[in-house]
Parts: C-alpha cells; structure tokens; sequence
C-alpha cells in the first residue's frame, strides 16, 4: 500500500510539471508545440511543416505574442521577421524572398503602419517606397522600374467627412489633404448620387496642394446618398509626382436628426 502511495504522488507531481502543449498532423509528425502557463499560452512557441522542418517560432507571453517572430519556407530560409509587444506590431517587420533578398521593408508602432516602406524586387533592387503618415494612412508611393529609368510617384490624400449621419439642410465638410506641395493644376470631379441615381455633378479645380479643401455640400431631401470623388491631375512638364485617378465613394445617410461628428 505504501509503495502505491508513493507511485501515485510521483504521478501528480510529474503532472503539474508539465507546461507544454503539442499537436500533430494525422500521420504523427509534429505540427506544433507551446509552453503553457494557467491554461493559456506563455514562453516559446515553435509550428512545423509536415516534412518537419521549422514554419515558424516566437514567444508568447499571457497569450499574447511578445518579442521577435520568425517565419520560415520549408527549405528552412527566413521568409519574415516580426518585432511584436503585448500581441501587436511594434518594431521592424521584414520579409525576405526564398534567395534570401529582403522584399519588403515595414515599421510598426503599435501595430500601425508609420514612416516608410520599402519594397525591392527579386534580385534585390529597389522597387518601391511608400510613406505612412501617424495614423497610418498611405500619403505617398514613390515606384521605380528593373532598369532604374522610370520613376512614378503618387500623393495620395488624407480624407476626413464630419459625420456619416447629418439631417436635412444641414452642412457636410469633406476634406482632402496631400501633404505634399505639388504642381501642375488638379481637377477633382464631384458626383452626387441620390435614391433616384446621379442628382448632379461638379468638377472642382485646385491648384493650392499644400492646403486642405473643404466641400460644402447641404442635402434638401431625406434618404440615403453616395458621393464620389475622383481627381484629376494635370502635372507641369518633368514632374513626377501625380495623383490622377484616385478616387473616393462616401454612403451618407440624410435625415431629420443630426449626426454625431466622425473621422474615417
């Protein structure tokens, strides 16, 4: 009976030890095991292929991904880079192509896309660069051609409307912002879509980028709308910065109750 005893605690000892969870493809192999802390994930984290080979590892930390994460292709080559804090992006995210090149280039602040991006094509030369601007909205796309002879630019606007609600005869602002100073002349073409389809259309042109456009727009009818903005630009002789053809579809809902102010 003693020997019993002894035998049985030895078991629940070695029980309340283990901390590591594992799962397995139907055919056995190992497809991923993860230190356990109260019932949720916490410490070293490894997933694998069927071959067996390392798809990815990080750590977690009270279930939440913290520290650096690493994926890899099943030749075993890095294919991306993560810095993670308190289970969002935070840091440099990088990935790479099988032949080892960096692809892409991001960084994070927590988990929002902020400064540069950079994008590189297979053999390692420069492609692209975006920018974010703090809140992560893409304000600008810089693109460069294999051949290193054609350059595009794109500055794409930061949009805001008041509200998404307003009532009859009340005043809606739609604003863009560019944030860079460009030339040239750009026309932005207004459509105005009501229960009936197109109410009435408007181009609208600016020349002033470094400035924000307000629109004023007031609804006589109740009923829902849609407004679509679509710019077009006309940029000086040598100038490599457009931003033709972007364009922009607001549903707004018009009725007898104001609406609350609200940024997109």
């Amino acid at each position: 009976m003693k020997i019993k005893k002894i035998i049985f605690f030895c078991i629940v000892l070695i029980s309340c030890k283990s901390d590591t969870t594992k799962t397995f493809y139907p055919d056995g192999n190992l497809k991923s095991i993860a230190e356990m802390k109260n019932g949720i994930l916490h410490g070293a984290y490894q997933s694998y292929y069927p071959s067996g080979e390392l798809k990815s590892s990080g750590v977690y930390y009270q279930g939440k991904l913290h520290g650096t994460v690493e994926h890899f292709y099943e030749s075993a080559k890095l294919e991306q880079r993560e810095e993670w804090k308190n289970g969002v992006l935070d840091g440099y995210t990088e990935q790479y192509f099988e032949n080892g090149q960096l692809a892409v280039k991001t960084f994070y602040q927590t988990g929002v896309h902020v400064g540069d991006r950079y994008i590189y094509y297979k053999s390692g030369q420069f492609s692209e660069r975006q920018t974010f601007d703090s809140l992560g909205n893409l304000i600008y796309i810089f693109k460069r051609d294999q051949q290193g002879s054609k350059t595009i630019s794109h500055a794409l606007p930061i949009f805001r409307i008041n509200r998404d609600t307003i009532s009859v005869n009340d005043t809606l602002n739609i604003s863009l912002n560019f944030g860079y100073e460009i030339s040239g002349v750009l026309n932005l073409q207004i459509q105005e879509f009501g229960p009936n389809n197109l109410l009435k259309e408007n181009t609208l042109t600016i020349d002033k980028f470094s400035s924000e456009i307000l629109l004023r727009n007031i609804f006589e009818e109740p009923g829902q709308y849609r407004i679509k903005l679509i710019t077009r630009h006309e940029p000086e002789v040598g100038d490599t910065i457009s931003v033709d053809g972007w364009f922009k579809e607001i549903n707004l809902f018009v009725t007898s109750e104001r609406g609350l102010d609200k940024l997109y």
